[in-house]
């Protein structure tokens, strides 16, 4: 498990960082409250343990910022301090805090307390996973792949990278399921989606059901040359499966359509949902022109 360990005092850093290595966890450093919040806005910890008074940020206002970041995963914070009292304590609770460890550390003990922690991260994410997951394809959702967009729109902010989206949609589906048959349809659904889960599988990347027949892919960092690539990749891998639709006005075989588009979230593009109105743009040109074909949106 990857922990972040954020003390300004360097011999207390060095023994966290001993102990927490010790227990079997990949550990990262921040000897103050502003380097932990830089590097929390860059990776996700699943476990912080923080010192409570650091300069810049406190270990408190890092609670704070950290629980109304909203992040996707949960991150548990354990809060060490030589502070003591019931005052301290419930600050830090209501900050945001998990778990609170006094100084000196005791190693048993603040072992106990991460694998305490751990328990209740792992449960965190199969429930997370739960509510995040299409039933059907066992893709992301529609609120993961909302989420994750707000996510990745703010990281593209601050590091001036782009984001491209890849907008899908099944061609002539309704008259698939007309023809063959609701179940036949889930069957065709679960095809295309395990296809395009195999295919869009580079690392940062979300491939999510948008809704009924429709798909996204979300890529993180990618210009719109590889967003092209990408998508051309998964509108030949779901030809390919060959998929029988003799109801199509396109091929005997289902495809799909898409539209991409990418865009560097700046002052005038302020608003992540600009992105799916590119892309939907551009597929509802893919359509007019014919189907079974990728099209970038073009200002």
């Amino acid at each position: 498990m990857k922990v972040l360990i954020a003390e300004d005092d360097v011999h207390m850093l060095n023994l966290l960082s001993i102990m927490v290595q010790s227990f079997g966890h990949d550990v990262f450093t921040a000897d103050n409250g502003r380097e932990a919040w830089e590097l929390y806005q860059n990776h996700h910890f699943p476990l912080i343990v923080s010192d409570w008074l650091m300069p810049e940020i406190s270990g408190v206002d890092l609670c704070r910022k950290i629980r109304k970041s909203q992040k996707l995963n949960y991150t548990y914070i354990i809060l060490v301090s030589s502070l003591s009292g019931r005052k301290n304590y419930l600050e830090g609770m209501d900050a945001g805090a998990d778990d609170f460890v006094g100084k000196p550390v005791d190693k048993d003990e603040l072992h106990a307390r991460i694998r305490v922690a751990e328990r209740i991260i792992n449960l965190q994410m199969r429930l997370e996973e739960m509510t995040q997951t299409d039933g059907l394809t066992n893709l992301a959702n529609r609120r993961r792949f909302d989420e994750a967009l707000n996510e990745e729109w703010r990281r593209a902010r601050r590091t001036e990278t782009p984001v491209s989206l890849i907008m899908i949609d099944i061609d002539f589906f309704k008259h698939f399921n007309d023809n063959y048959g609701h179940l036949e349809g889930d069957i065709c659904l679960k095809k295309v989606s395990a296809v395009l889960a195999k295919t869009g599988n580079r690392p940062g990347d979300l491939v999510a059901r948008f809704g009924g027949e429709e798909f996204v892919v979300l890529l993180s960092g990618a210009a719109s040359d590889a967003a092209q690539m990408l998508a051309e990749r998964l509108r030949s891998a779901v030809s390919n499966l060959k998929v029988k639709h003799e109801y199509s006005e396109t091929a005997d075989h289902v495809t799909i359509s898409l539209g991409i588009a990418s865009v560097i979230p700046g002052h005038e593009q302020n608003n992540p949902q600009v992105l799916i109105s590119l892309a939907d743009t551009a597929l509802y040109q893919a359509k007019k022109n014919g189907r079974n074909q990728a099209i970038l949106f073009k200002e």
